[in-house]
């Protein structure tokens, strides 16, 4: 079955940029990750559009197809030059919207899951914790989680 879900947008957050990118250090609001319905990173960052400059983010580990139920173990990498915290919500979506699957954070001192009702639907999102909020190597933060592939 190929992926349909849309992985919706990953914010970086290269902490830094302005005074309002300490105010989430512990996790950002929900409905931040630019999916139908939802504001994204910009809504709190606004120095900066998102994934601006030098920085980057991926996601790791995502399969071209998956099978119903099937455990996957991902990452999410961002790196920037000159971050010093370290940010990230992400939500897994089919394609009317609704929640594909679930998250579980493995690693629940650096990861976290938060819901938020968009529209009639439930959402979970999956974002870093404030101990996930600082960088594990310089320059760099890595976060690891698993998804469960919806049962059909």
């Amino acid at each position: 079955m190929a992926l349909v879900a849309a992985a919706a947008l990953i914010c970086i957050s290269a902490g830094g940029a302005s005074r309002s990118a300490r105010a989430y250090s512990s996790g950002p609001p929900a409905s931040h990750t630019g999916a139908p319905g939802e504001s994204n990173c910009t809504a709190c960052h606004s120095s900066s559009p998102v994934n601006y400059g030098f920085g980057s983010v991926s996601l790791g580990g995502l399969p071209g197809h998956y099978t119903p139920g099937q455990v996957i173990n991902l990452t999410v990498k961002t790196h920037h030059p000159d971050g010093f915290l370290y940010g990230f919500q992400l939500t897994v979506l089919d394609a009317n919207g609704a929640a594909a699957g679930s998250h579980i954070a493995i690693d629940q001192q650096n990861t976290q899951i938060i819901s938020s009702m968009v529209g009639n639907q439930s959402r979970n999102y999956l974002e870093q914790t404030f101990d996930g909020a600082f960088p594990i190597e310089f320059d760099q933060r890595v976060w690891s989680f698993t998804w469960i592939a919806p049962a059909t």
